[in-house]
């Protein structure tokens, strides 16, 4: 899958995106969560943590998931994800995620 929309490039993830998607991540939950929780809950600890998450998710992603990252001039920047929390349950949750790099944003 690839298209573009709104200036940006759609396309699956793959395992070289893994770091930058850390970085987004952290970054995006640090634009709205920081007033709410303290600075070292968004240091490397916390980008160890999505990249080892993000690793996982583009190297062997869950059953019923789907991740597209947006670039933006050769650079990514941002994803979307959806997918069944826990497609083995009998009553499934659904999860869905979108996040820009925050000053992409404004």
């Amino acid at each position: 899958m690839s298209g573009s929309s709104g200036g940006f490039r759609l396309r699956e993830p793959d395992a070289g995106d893994v770091e930058r998607l850390a970085r987004i991540h952290v970054q995006c939950w640090e634009q709205t969560y920081g007033t709410q929780l303290p600075p070292e809950f968004f240091g490397e600890r916390a980008v160890e943590f999505r990249r080892r998450l993000w690793n996982r998710m583009v190297n062997d992603p869950a059953p019923g998931s789907r991740t597209v990252v947006a670039e933006r001039g050769g650079e990514v920047v941002g994803f979307a994800l959806d997918g069944l929390e826990k497609p083995d349950e009998r009553v499934p949750s659904f999860r869905e995620s979108r996040m820009v790099r925050p000053d992409l944003t404004r």
